[in-house]
């Protein structure tokens, strides 16, 4: 599992025939990358949208410590940084989802998304609030919002997944969060593979 900052396109040979075109998330590299995004979802050039979510889980790459982040205040727990910082960030989500939405409300030819809801070994002690605030909250009315403009055009789904299994550090290796107790391979396997199946499932048609 390597990250990256850089547009990647993919061909996936003999599982279906489609490119994969990965636009990064860091808020440093999404201006750009997000507006060509959205002028080729306009465009009709895009048939199939993946919305990478994790419950506000973001890495920063700058700065490396969290003490050293704006949100931080002076005497401030790590516990209460990463409530509030992952609150700013689930916002953060829900405005981007909004950006994407209004330009496949634009677009002509029929679309099909799939909010992917990853880092499930970090916040698996709490998935009913987790899917609480993706499936009933502000995020699904900007979906319920498109599914009306769109009408038959467009169609959504959730996936929830741990794309790994890993503790949630800083750069400088302070971890803020560690994977939730109890989140063990059984869940982690079945996660992908439901990811992986669901993904071939819509590629080709829904069958």
């Amino acid at each position: 599992y390597l990250k990256s900052t850089q547009i990647e396109k993919k061909k996936l040979k003999k599982i279906l025939a489609t490119n994969i075109e990965v636009v990064p998330g860091l808020d440093a590299y999404t201006k750009e990358d997000w507006d060509n995004l959205r002028k080729d979802v306009e465009s009709g050039k895009i048939d199939a949208l993946l919305n990478v979510v994790s419950y506000g889980y973001h890495e920063f790459r700058e700065p490396r410590n969290y003490k050293a982040h704006s949100i931080f205040a002076e005497g401030m727990t790590k516990k209460k940084f990463v409530s509030d910082y992952t609150d700013k960030r689930r916002n953060t989500e829900i405005a981007h989802l909004g950006y994407i939405c209004k330009a496949i409300k634009k677009a002509k030819n029929n679309i099909w998304m799939m909010t992917v809801v990853t880092k499930q070994d970090l916040w698996w002690r709490e998935k009913d609030r987790v899917v609480n605030h993706y499936e009933q909250g502000e995020y699904n009315k900007v979906l319920e919002g498109t599914l009306l403009e769109k009408e038959r055009g467009f169609s959504h789904s959730f996936i929830y997944v741990s794309i790994i299994r890993e503790n949630w550090k800083t750069h400088d290796g302070t971890v803020l969060m560690e994977v939730s107790p109890g989140y063990e391979d059984r869940e982690h396997n079945l996660s992908r593979n439901h990811l992986l199946n669901e993904l071939i499932r819509n590629a080709r048609g829904g069958a």
